[in-house]
């Protein structure tokens, strides 16, 4: 994902609110792939996203 993308939707649900996509993502989020659709630069764009754990800097 980039700065500025709007997710449209997580392996096949529409996502509307910000609440909504954090629901999709809590359950098993570490080391599991998410197929996102995502609107980026006025098109449609497909991407897979890989969820880490934060580490300290």
């Amino acid at each position: 994902m980039r700065r500025g993308d709007i997710v449209v939707s997580v392996d096949g649900h529409y996502v509307v609110t910000a609440t909504a996509l954090q629901r999709l993502m809590v359950e098993d989020a570490i080391e599991r792939r998410f197929e996102m659709t995502v609107w980026r630069n006025g098109a449609l764009v497909d991407v897979v996203v890989e969820p880490r754990e934060l580490t300290e800097r």
